[in-house]
């Protein structure tokens, strides 16, 4: 065979392995790329596109590994830099992260791809203005690139520049109607009425389903779904929703019994836990912990308005430190007992936590960590911080799982969320998980109630900053003038002034969710 042959071959192969990558089918990528690879290691592309299917299967150490021998192969590989610089962000690697990036964009100035990685990593360091200016620079020459106007409206939309964010999610749509995740990102930031343009594109486009793909058509029902709440049409909102949580949930594979078994043996590491030292240090750090969509975002905002509070945002510290030192595997511990575990783990994570802490540039004196899903290491939480406060953010059980079946979360963590008896099960869980271990820990941790706070917000957030233990800062009754990042799906609600119009929102919708109310109320009765 000549050598000419032999490159339309590949040429062949590669195209073929791009349109697997295209539709999602990331094993295929990677079961047909790997023999390919092997025969021709020099071919970076090729690197490439089996590293980032690995790191889409959230298999990232394998996704570093080969991007690290392409690099081997050729060392100035803008594109093998750049996605390493995009891997390590994903796992919070935020020194390695900025290296590999600045690296990238050295060889290549002008590249979209690293630009736009680059500005993602300023957003997850919470420098929302930084990550602007990268892309509005890169804008100039790129004006009709969707990727860049997309993460532009993205950082505007977490600064809390809505005008701006709406005009980048339009052009978005302008440049490409069939996908709508900038349906999904201007519906969070938009008050609908029934004459509202992007309200009445959006049902011509349901209309014309059979362009979009699965993923796609979830959002666009999500969205339209959140426009008639807006309008307080609650059958077709429902409607809506309920479709976009069933289409989503057929593209996850989630399994509530192995998440069950998970909290199950949390509670045997922990049950001969000793903690009589926990209060004896004092640590710089407050944890917000719940579950998601329970005013743990809210809380942060009012925090980090303290003049000696810096909200660093939700970080994935804890469970990196979970999986890097204590668990085999999703389920499985070395050791149910957690006093059985050296003191040097519980020094290596603490270096860990901080060391990846330092690249925030924080300048006061304590830090918050808003990881809602924390709530499951506590006890682990306090024997790496002895001294920490944690915050227990609680809602009423119907609204917060309500709340959390009507948003679309990027995280595969919270898969729980697009199925109603997973998600009332989950809710389950975390409620008995909370319980053990208020019996532990008692009043270490504080206990605020989302009602109370939106029913009396001046005392409930004094005794917030109490808790906290730093003196009273007028700031914290300003909160939605607070100017940081909020990258959750309560980044317009956090803007606005205390309201209690999202109080009870679940009855509008009660007859729809009779089953969910049957699993909540039946584990109530038991506690």
């Amino acid at each position: 065979m000549n050598k000419t042959n032999v490159i339309n071959i590949i040429k062949e192969k590669l195209q073929n392995l791009f349109n697997f990558y295209s539709t999602k089918k990331y094993s295929e990528v990677i079961n047909r790329g790997l023999p390919l690879l092997k025969k021709n290691p020099e071919l970076n592309i090729l690197s490439n596109l089996i590293s980032l299917s690995y790191h889409n299967l959230g298999e990232h150490d394998k996704a570093i590994l080969l991007l690290e021998e392409a690099l081997q192969v050729n060392s100035k590989d803008f594109s093998v830099l750049n996605n390493l610089g995009l891997v390590h962000t994903s796992l919070e690697n935020y020194e390695e992260a900025e290296y590999y990036l600045e690296r990238s964009l050295k060889l290549k100035k002008e590249y979209v791809s690293g630009s736009v990685n680059m500005a993602n990593l300023k957003l997850k360091l919470n420098n929302g203005q930084e990550a602007i200016n990268i892309l509005e620079k890169i804008l100039v020459n790129n004006t009709d690139n969707y990727e860049i106007n997309f993460t532009l409206g993205n950082a505007y939309q977490q600064i809390g520049n809505f005008d701006k964010a709406k005009s980048c999610f339009n052009k978005c749509l302008d440049l490409d109607k069939t996908k709508t995740i900038a349906d999904k990102s201007l519906s969070l930031i938009t008050k609908y009425t029934e004459d509202n343009k992007h309200f009445v594109h959006m049902k011509e486009k349901i209309n014309l389903k059979k362009t979009f793909d699965m993923e796609s058509l979830s959002h666009l029902n999500f969205a339209i779904g959140k426009a008639y709440e807006d309008m307080n049409k609650y059958r077709e909102a429902f409607y809506h929703l309920d479709r976009a949580n069933k289409i989503k949930n057929t593209l996850i594979n989630y399994n509530f019994q192995n998440e069950k078994k998970l909290f199950e043996n949390i509670k045997k590491l922990f049950l001969n836990f000793n903690h009589e030292n926990i209060t004896n240090n004092t640590e710089n750090k407050i944890f917000v912990v719940g579950m998601t969509r329970s005013g743990t975002s809210l809380i942060e905002q009012i925090l980090s308005s303290h003049n000696k509070i810096y909200g660093a945002g939700e970080l994935n510290f804890i469970q990196n430190i979970v999986t890097k030192y204590f668990m085999k595997n999703e389920l499985d511990f070395q050791n149910l007992n957690i006093n059985n575990y050296s003191e040097d783990v519980f020094f290596k994570s603490k270096n860990y936590y901080n060391n990846n802490l330092k690249k925030f540039k924080i300048n006061k004196e304590l830090v918050v960590d808003k990881a809602p899903l924390n709530f499951k290491w506590i006890g682990l939480i306090f024997k790496i911080f002895p001294g920490c406060k944690i915050i227990s953010c609680l809602r009423d059980p119907m609204d917060v799982c309500w709340s959390n079946y009507k948003n679309w979360f990027a995280a595969k963590k919270l898969n729980f969320t697009y199925n109603l008896e997973n998600l009332g099960n989950y809710y389950n869980s975390y409620k008995d998980l909370m319980i053990f271990w208020k019996n532990i820990f008692k009043d270490n941790i504080f206990d605020i109630y989302y009602e109370d706070l939106i029913s009396d917000p001046d005392n409930k957030i004094k005794e917030l900053i109490k808790f906290c233990n730093v003196e009273w800062d007028d700031n914290c009754l300003n909160f939605h003038k607070n100017k940081k990042i909020v990258a959750t799906a309560s980044l317009a609600q956090v803007r606005k002034p205390i309201y209690k119009s999202s109080i009870k929102q679940w009855e509008n919708y009660k007859n729809d969710l009779d089953a969910l109310k049957k699993i909540i109320t039946q584990s109530l009765k038991k506690h």
